[in-house]
């Protein structure tokens, strides 16, 4: 099957095929490979709810061609 990852500030897109049981821990660290960003900064949301990474595809009910939304996590702090 193949998702979409829809990066959610700046709208870019991956496409990732994978399997059905396939973990969400392991599209997150896909992801973040390809962003070449730490996987704890990523946060995956389908259908405006933020996904689990213990869950695989098939148990969130994502299907073949869904779309999944990107966040990132930033870090802050004052600037001196």
């Amino acid at each position: 099957m193949q998702i979409n990852i829809v990066q959610a500030i700046g709208g870019g897109q991956i496409t990732l095929t994978c399997e059905k049981t396939e973990s969400l821990a392991s599209i997150k660290e896909r992801v973040a490979q390809q962003k070449r960003i730490p996987a704890r900064s990523v946060i995956l949301v389908f259908q405006g709810k933020q996904l689990d990474e213990s869950e695989t595809l098939k148990s969130a009910g994502i299907e073949d061609l869904d779309k999944l939304y990107m966040i990132t996590r930033t870090t802050g702090g004052m600037v001196r």
